[in-house]
């Protein structure tokens, strides 16, 4: 650009004017020595101007630059914000992974327990119900056994009371028997005795 601006630079013209871009090419009507000294004056000219002229580009420059210099900074600022995110995300997954594994492990554990507390709870319910059929079949059975026992000496005791019962018949018509003829004895012997004393003569 600097070198542009140097090609670019105004050359007096004869007519006291200024034009842009390098002698034209062709016969000049310009005097040799005029010539020089416009030359030499429009060199002076460029040389003074260059300093003000440097100063506006750098200033450009330097707007650019610095333009170019925040734009990096923000794709650097952003780029460590993105690889911030990414880095919390990752670690935030990792997290998250790590809970899920431990909460599944959790599950399966309460599962399998839950599964064991179940089987022992069926196979006690199922051994007391198993026990308590038991005891009602033994308790049948002594039941029955009871009655049975019960019924058998409800027999002995009725065949004894029929015993007793004929037993007492027996003696109670050996009784009857006997009074009969005790009582016929006496009457026998109270009817002789009547007898033998109307037999008897009355003395005088």
């Amino acid at each position: 650009k600097a070198r542009r601006h140097l090609s670019s630079s105004v050359i007096p013209s004869p007519g006291g004017g200024r034009r842009g871009g390098s002698v034209a090419p062709g016969p000049s009507r310009i005097p040799e020595p005029f010539a020089f000294r416009a030359m030499a004056a429009g060199h002076s000219v460029m040389t003074n101007s260059l300093p003000a002229m440097g100063a506006r580009h750098a200033t450009v420059f330097n707007d650019a630059h610095s333009a170019l210099h925040n734009l990096t900074q923000d794709l650097v600022h952003f780029r460590k914000v993105a690889l911030d995110n990414d880095r919390a995300r990752a670690d935030e997954i990792d997290e998250l992974r790590k809970k899920l594994d431990q909460e599944r492990h959790e599950h399966h554990e309460q599962i399998n327990r839950f599964r064991y507390e179940f089987d022992e709870l069926v196979h006690g319910k199922i051994e007391r119900l198993i026990e308590l059929i038991e005891v009602i079949h033994r308790n049948e059975k002594k039941d029955d056994r009871q009655q049975k026992q019960l019924i058998a000496q409800l027999q002995h005791e009725m065949r004894k009371i029929k015993d007793h019962v004929a037993l007492i018949s027996q003696r109670w018509a050996g009784f009857t028997q006997r009074v009969e003829r005790n009582r016929r004895s006496a009457v026998l012997a109270t009817a002789a005795m009547d007898v033998a004393s109307q037999s008897v003569p009355e003395e005088p």
